[in-house]
């Protein structure tokens, strides 16, 4: 390749914006086409997932990152609620909704996050609730799911995240909502569909 061959090459402007272009189309690219097989899923690959249990995996896999933020979680979901899903789409949900509410902590104040469910028809409505920094949904309420927007400045904020937990949550015939005040906290709503026997004894 040209930059390998010239070394005057690699310190010229006009390169290096050409580079970090061509770096960032490849890197939506992937993120696109991650999208993309949310869709093509075979039903057979939806099971019967408990939730609570779920939230206990995704409570550990998030531990050191709660405990370097004096976070505290409460895991208040319904141990018998079973939801139709992909193993794989909810850990990533779980993990997703997590790690904003931690990163995203109000300074002046102990980090509090509580996971609780409760039912509506025929969804089980998992909240995630925090008391953190909180965003203004009257100025990015219509802007919250979109690809690369973020609404803190944070080092490691780069607005794929909830872009991908909506695109996986909607691809199971479910749907997210967000409640939020600045300087409040920030409830994210995740409407999943619950099994025929969404009720098992845990």
């Amino acid at each position: 390749f040209v930059e390998c061959e010239i070394d005057a090459v690699k310190t010229n402007d006009s390169f290096s914006a050409l580079k970090q272009a061509i770096g960032n189309l490849q890197e939506t690219v992937a993120h696109l086409t991650e999208i993309a097989k949310f869709s093509r899923y075979n039903k057979e690959e939806l099971k019967e997932l408990n939730l609570y249990d779920f939230a206990v995996k995704a409570l550990y896999n998030v531990k050191s990152l709660a405990k370097n933020s004096d976070c505290t979680i409460d895991n208040k979901i319904d141990k018998g609620l079973f939801v139709m899903g992909i193993e794989a789409y909810l850990d990533s949900v779980l993990l997703n909704l997590l790690t904003n509410a931690i990163k995203y902590k109000a300074e002046n104040r102990d980090s509090h996050i509580i996971l609780s469910t409760q039912l509506e028809k025929n969804y089980v409505v998992l909240s995630v609730k925090d008391n953190g920094l909180g965003v203004d949904l009257k100025v990015y309420g219509d802007k919250m799911f979109s690809l690369y927007k973020t609404f803190h400045k944070n080092k490691d904020s780069r607005g794929v995240g909830l872009f991908i937990t909506k695109n996986q949550i909607e691809a199971l015939g479910g749907k997210i909502e967000v409640k939020s005040e600045v300087g409040v906290g920030t409830e994210f709503l995740v409407y999943m569909k619950h099994s025929k026997h969404f009720t098992k004894q845990h």
